[in-house]
């Protein structure tokens, strides 16, 4: 799995919708598209591949690899080597073959309900990384924290702030819900042994629910 970098065709002279979206979701992670030139890449929990595709269409790196459980995506394409059918604890890539691991909406913000399967994604992660690589996933929680940590009240709180109908008691309710699922988001991620870096300030974006990611590195 190496990157090859190309040059963009002539006659595309605007941003596709591939480009646009891959945008949208390198930039949830703190990232660029020109940040994934000349490094082997995973894109987990892909869904139709668009960081991929962009990165293909740019000329930046032909063979950004897009993991991905369900099926349809790949009955799309199926001709692509680097598009593979796949759970986020087993990845079919070789040890010490990753780069960057980017999980915009994949594994463990989604697809993995409790600690085992969570435990288990991230010890695959861990296993495909390079000594120098890193991973990064979208949020401040891991699911199965979230999940556990929700009352009755956050449910009903996070149901009304969809509509921005909440009190300021009630945001300081979430609120302090996020920072317990931030904590113990942190606490677990330190027992798998990686090294954790928490923004909680993206810069990449204005978007104020995309403010927060995790980088995680192996443990020297």
């Amino acid at each position: 799995m190496k990157s090859r970098e190309r040059q963009p065709s002539p006659e595309q002279e605007e941003p596709s919708e591939s480009v646009e979206r891959a945008k949208f979701e390198l930039n949830r992670v703190g990232l660029e598209l020109e940040d994934l030139k000349d490094k082997d890449v995973v894109d987990l929990g892909a869904f139709e591949c668009q960081i991929e595709k962009a990165a293909r269409e740019q000329g930046i790196n032909d063979s950004v690899v897009s993991i991905e459980r369900r099926d349809y995506f790949i009955a799309k394409d199926g001709e692509k080597k680097t598009r593979v059918l796949a759970e986020g604890q087993d990845m079919p890539l070789k040890d010490s073959s990753v780069d960057l691991l980017i999980s915009h909406a994949g594994p463990p913000l989604a697809g993995t309900k409790t600690e085992d399967e969570t435990m288990n994604v991230l010890r695959d992660v861990k296993r495909v990384l390079r000594s120098d690589g890193e991973a990064r996933f979208f949020d401040n929680s891991i699911l199965h924290i979230a999940l556990e940590n929700r009352t009755p009240e956050v449910l009903r709180i996070a149901e009304k702030h969809k509509d921005d109908d909440i009190t300021l008691v009630e945001a300081e309710t979430l609120n302090r819900y996020r920072e317990i699922i931030t904590a113990k988001s942190r606490e677990f991620l330190e027992k798998c042994g990686f090294d954790i870096e928490f923004v909680d300030d993206n810069d990449k974006t204005d978007d104020e629910n995309a403010k927060r990611y995790w980088i995680l590195r192996k443990r020297k």
